[in-house]
């Protein structure tokens, strides 16, 4: 795919590079991406922002109209919360008649995906952005299939324990003193004598435990193990997987008992009202992170998509 084809003018590298500069610190919002090499002009842009969040979709409309105004090609934004509808019916709408650009995760989800064929290479637009793009942005966006980029990261959080201070500090604890396990499980059990929730849990979504499983993995098991396991290297069945779960099974009695009627913001919930200890989530967990996927494809081949994480 070439990106030095240019429309109305404007070079297609151009574009990428900066929308890519614009869409990598983005909070609420991610880049629109059009760039992918087409030989000929796909007409106007179509692309949900699956975010309710005012900031996040100001940014988004900014972006959009930032390259109507240098291709000349006409953009339709909307704007969509429904974030968790979306990704359970994510095969049947690449499938289907997708937006021209739309969020998505990085990850094994898209390395899934793009093994089955449905997305686009961008490993030349990846290239083009230098050292616009960290190396570790470009690592965590490399299928290890293939050695590919079908992503372009615009945004990302660490995940992380939460807690309030204060509410340590009621139940006698020092909320500076956490440092292993066996502190974590001194505030659990501090947390549950006191009548609160030790560590809240919300899995409504289908994704917030995954949070807490990967966090555990990485420190039980390092990195290289949790990426092995998430790309089919190495196996759920495996001892050091069924630790994990043993590990993550001394949480269970600390749990709300309603962990899969509420989602991430329910749990949010329960640490702001100081009725939990704690809780894993990223850094953000009051936003979370959007992200564009852009569609394009060449003329007389079948049409792919291409996830921007």
């Amino acid at each position: 795919m070439s990106n030095e084809v240019k429309e109305n003018g404007v070079s297609r590298r151009t574009v990428l590079k900066g929308a890519a500069v614009g869409g990598a610190g983005l909070l609420g919002g991610g880049t629109l991406l059009s760039s992918c090499g087409s030989d000929e002009a796909t007409g106007p842009v179509k692309f949900t922002a699956r975010t309710n969040d005012e900031t996040g979709l100001k940014i988004a409309q900014a972006l959009a109209d930032a390259y109507t105004a240098e291709t000349g090609i006409e953009v339709t934004m909307q704007g969509s919360g429904d974030t968790n509808a979306f990704q359970d019916g994510i095969s049947q709408y690449l499938q289907g008649t997708p937006d021209d650009a739309f969020q998505w995760m990085a990850g094994f989800r898209t390395n899934f995906r793009a093994d089955q064929g449905l997305l686009v290479d961008l490993s030349e637009n990846i290239s083009n952005l230098g050292d616009q793009m960290p190396a570790g942005f470009v690592s965590g966006a490399t299928n290890p299939t293939d050695g590919k980029q079908y992503i372009i990261p615009t945004t990302w959080y660490p995940w992380g324990l939460h807690y309030r201070k204060s509410t340590m500090q009621e139940i006698g604890l020092d909320p500076e003193g956490l440092y292993n396990w066996d502190d974590f499980m001194k505030l659990l059990e501090g947390t549950k004598k006191k009548g609160l929730i030790g560590y809240a849990l919300g899995d409504k979504g289908g994704w917030e435990a995954m949070g807490t499983f990967s966090i555990l993995n990485v420190r039980l098991n390092g990195y290289n193990y949790h990426i092995d396991l998430l790309n089919g290297r190495a196996k759920w069945t495996d001892q050091k997987t069924v630790d994990v779960f043993k590990q993550f099974e001394m949480l269970i009695p600390y749990m709300n008992k309603n962990v899969l009627d509420i989602s991430w913001d329910g749990m949010r919930d329960l640490l702001l009202q100081k009725k939990c200890g704690a809780i894993m989530m990223g850094s953000r967990f009051n936003r979370r992170s959007c992200r564009w996927n852009v569609r394009c494809y060449k003329r007389n081949q079948p049409r792919r998509w291409s996830c921007v994480c």
